[in-house]
């Protein structure tokens, strides 16, 4: 079922704000000076509680524990700024100047405050969600070193999944602690960064790993791209914004052990858990005509056309129309049914029942597209339009919509918008109409964007996208738009004809020009691999391009991507945040 989830797959997070060194893992703005004076000759006895009891107890609560340093953090530069460390029963994060005392394999004694940490500026939207912080201990100081080189007791850990990770409820706070996962670890070279990410074995759902060193301390995770590895993995923190929680990871620990998948016995439940249930809305209010999935194969896990199969205990509210080989989900008349999930692979068959419902469709009070760009700032509205194209750069939770008054980028209050819309959908919107510029430079306005937005209703089919408001111009007239900064351009959508060229260099960049390849217009992103699937096979090719022009950082106008038309009249979408 595709359930609201306040963690959500990531492959187009925000990155930068994970190598952010203000938004550690440490200690509160409270935090005193810690002590790193090692006791180690002395032969006192320490009065010492467990770990398991230690993370239940109330913040603020001074606290003694003995235990195994499992692994060391680093702060930017390297400088090692924290550590995990676990007794057997559980682990906890210790953050500190301590950690430069101390070696991985080290049994210790610590005395310090139990606490949670939340970034200051994140407070206001942990609290929305109901995100109390991540468990760890705070001024900590270094009473013993009791053992040089201990073997961890890793017993006590549980064996999970990324998606189940995820998926914890944020009532039951798994920060700080250990599970044992199977995991596909991914390495991500966006921007001026490297970051890995661990997925599950499905190589979509996962989160990335919480970095202050630029990816470096994790280079080792290199070696194991691509393959199926164990990792010993905890949530270390989590990003609290306006859209929900993102929980960051740390590895402590990753092995190949030569992982085979038990395809046999194995495939039909993985596709039905990974792939199936995530297809289904619990409610409609009109008939989504949702393409489903009919076959799933895996390179990755050894297996090749899994078939799924459907039926609907209601026809009279959902059923299933082929056509041209392809399934599709319809919805009639008001009411519920059980669809009934058929997953078959070789001698194995699961199924699984999912309830969804088709409701009453609400009619709201809309105003059009037009009304919302030329209306004041910071005012709500209510709008609707076509799905027309995915955003660029970190906007990864925003589209264009497009009516037959004007365009807007609207940007989602969820995580991700994949699975949600698609280009074409007709969708009803609520959000603040603002002019967003994070880098003011006068005269530029910024971008105009309907912000925050709660996607009300999603009337599926699909539709055209309206071309009465898509304005002819030629590439010297595009030019020129792109340094007007006397007037909003950002509202508007030109067809041109054009070519694309891509820079050299570290970062390259794609973009717009004609023939001399010094006047340009560069195309808004955060990292060339997003235009690669559209620009890399038309490279210096005159094609036409209907483009909208940017203003995200309040400097000269960039262009974001709506569709190429090529010499065959063949449209391509750009629909980067929106693929599956």
């Amino acid at each position: 079922m595709n359930k609201k989830l306040l963690f959500v797959p990531l492959l187009m997070l925000t990155l930068c704000s994970c190598n952010d060194v203000s938004s550690s893992s440490g200690i509160t703005s409270t935090t005193t000076s810690e002590s790193t004076t090692s006791t180690a000759t002395s032969e006192e006895n320490f009065k010492v509680e467990n770990i398991l009891d230690v993370r239940n107890k109330d913040d603020g609560t001074i606290v003694t524990i003995k235990g195994v340093v499992w692994k060391i953090t680093q702060a930017n530069g390297g400088k090692p700024n924290g550590f995990y460390i676990t007794d057997g029963t559980d682990s906890i994060y210790v953050y500190g100047n301590i950690a430069s005392k101390v070696s991985e394999g080290n049994e210790i004694v610590l005395k310090g405050t139990k606490t949670r940490y939340i970034l200051e500026k994140e407070k206001e939207y942990a609290s929305k969600y109901g995100y109390e912080g991540a468990i760890q201990i705070a001024n900590p100081e270094l009473l013993k070193i009791l053992n040089v080189s201990k073997e961890i007791d890793k017993s006590w850990v549980k064996t999970s999944t990324i998606k189940d990770i995820l998926e914890t409820p944020l009532t039951n706070n798994i920060t700080s602690t250990v599970f044992k996962v199977n995991t596909v670890i991914k390495e991500s070279n966006e921007g001026n960064f490297t970051n890995y990410y661990f997925n599950d074995l499905d190589e979509k759902t996962g989160s990335y790993v919480y970095t202050q060193y630029n990816g470096k301390d994790f280079a080792y995770l290199k070696e194991y791209e691509g393959k199926v590895c164990t990792a010993y993995l905890s949530v270390i923190n989590a990003a609290s914004r306006e859209t929900g929680i993102i929980y960051r990871f740390m590895p402590l620990e990753v092995i190949d052990e030569k992982f085979v998948f038990d395809a046999d016995n194995s495939a039909a439940q993985f596709v039905t858990d990974y792939y199936i249930k995530n297809q289904f809305k619990e409610s409609y209010t009109t008939s989504p005509d949702l393409e489903l999935l009919t076959s799933v194969s895996s390179k990755l896990l050894g297996f090749e056309n899994v078939i799924i199969s459907y039926s609907s205990s209601n026809n009279n509210v959902a059923y299933f129309e082929e056509k041209n080989g392809k399934t599709y989900l319809k919805l009639n008349n008001e009411g519920e049914a059980i669809i009934t999930t058929t997953t078959k692979y070789k001698e194995s068959e699961v199924t699984c029942n999912i309830s969804i419902k088709k409701e009453k469709e609400i009619i709201y009070d809309t105003v059009s597209i037009k009304e919302v760009t030329e209306g004041e700032d910071n005012k709500e509205y209510i709008t609707k339009g076509i799905v027309s194209a995915s955003l660029s750069g970190a906007k990864a939770k925003s589209v264009y919509i497009f009516d037959d008054t004007s365009l807007i980028t609207v940007t989602l209050n969820v995580d991700s918008i994949k699975g949600l819309i698609k280009i074409g959908d007709e969708i009803v919107v609520k959000g603040t109409k603002v002019h967003t510029n994070t880098k003011y430079k006068d005269p530029y306005k910024g971008q105009i964007e309907l912000q925050n937005a709660e996607l009300l209703d999603n009337k599926y089919g699909n539709h055209q996208i309206p071309t009465s408001i898509v304005k002819e111009a030629t590439f010297d007239e595009l030019y020129k738009i792109s340094n007007d900064g006397s007037n909003d351009h950002s509202q508007e959508a030109y067809k041109v004809k054009a070519k694309i060229i891509k820079s050299s260099g570290m970062y390259p960049t794609y973009n717009m020009y004609n023939d001399d390849e010094n006047t340009k217009i560069q195309f808004y992103s955060s990292n060339s691999k997003q235009y690669e699937g559209y620009f890399e096979n038309y490279l210096n090719q005159e094609l036409t391009f209907v483009v909208s022009p940017v203003n995200w950082n309040g400097t000269s106008y960039k262009l974001n991507l709506i569709y190429i038309i090529l010499d065959t009249n063949q449209i391509i979408n750009y629909d980067y945040n929106l693929k599956v």
